[in-house]
């Protein structure tokens, strides 16, 4: 059994289902909603393989093919960043992919910096957006950053919860790292709404 890092309960509904991906390399495992609290969390299918290994091949999040759905969503995100953060603010991007919202922080104005896990996925970032990014596990940032705690003015974690085992221990580790009136932005799928049902019945056919 897998208890919900938040509240114990072990009920869950099952969003994803990775034991059949056809992506060379991954490593099966299942990402769910606990249906007393319904926080979205992963229960990997051989718990003793570390998290990294769950996403070494850079192809699973290489590329988007809604990039200009992407572009949207990025701008929106900013946008409410730009609210509560001076012109210049430091942002942190935990999960960071292979860039394009660093990218897009940058230029906004941004002195964005990244933490992805995989490391040629933290190149690739590094390289397309002119940001700082650091190879390393998000739920370690005492040790991938160590000495920058409270250096952020904004934190954000887009579509990164539901990939880890324990979002809260991720959560209260990246809290560290937000200066004095920060503000964490997290952005995460919602399985509930039409579009994700959509996609769920055509995965069906």
């Amino acid at each position: 059994l897998f208890p919900c890092p938040l509240c114990g309960s072990d009920r869950h509904r099952e969003d994803y289902d990775f034991s059949d991906s056809r992506t060379a390399g991954a490593v099966p495992g299942y990402i769910v909603s606990c249906r007393a609290c319904w926080l979205k969390f992963k229960i990997p299918a051989r718990p003793e393989i570390p998290l990294a290994a769950y996403y070494a091949d850079p192809a699973m999040y290489r590329d988007r093919d809604d990039v200009s759905e992407a572009e949207k969503e990025f701008a929106h995100i900013l946008t409410v960043a730009e609210r509560v953060a001076a012109p210049g603010g430091r942002l942190l991007d935990i999960g960071s992919g292979p860039g394009h919202f660093l990218a897009a922080a940058m230029r906004a104005g941004f002195r964005a910096t990244g933490v992805e896990i995989n490391p040629e996925l933290a190149c690739m970032a590094a390289k397309s957006s002119g940001a700082e990014v650091v190879a390393g596990d998000g739920a370690a940032l005492t040790t991938v950053l160590a000495g920058r705690e409270k250096s952020f003015d904004v934190l954000t974690l887009l579509d990164v919860l539901e990939h880890v085992s324990d979002p809260v221990a991720l959560l209260r580790e990246a809290s560290r790292f937000l200066a004095p009136g920060g503000t964490l932005l997290i952005y995460t799928p919602n399985h509930s709404g039409l579009i994700a049902r959509t996609a769920a019945l055509i995965g069906r056919l």
